[in-house]
């Protein structure tokens, strides 16, 4: 499925899972998105989906 097709996870469920996984930059994303382990309805290039949305990495991770 093309990524502007897909149906992602909402904004709010989007950063609750990636505070539940404890991750602290992008680098580490990157690393959990290599993994395999990231679910489909999670996009690898989140800045793009939730663009009206995310503000910065700080913010997404509760630490602004």
């Amino acid at each position: 499925i093309a990524p502007q097709l897909m149906k992602y996870r909402t904004y709010e469920e989007f950063e609750k899972y990636i505070r539940e996984l404890g991750i602290q930059n992008f680098k580490e994303w990157r690393k959990h998105c290599k993994s395999g382990e990231k679910p489909d309805d999670i996009p690898a290039k989140f800045q793009d989906i939730y663009r009206d949305n995310y503000k910065n990495w700080k913010n997404l991770i509760g630490k602004e």
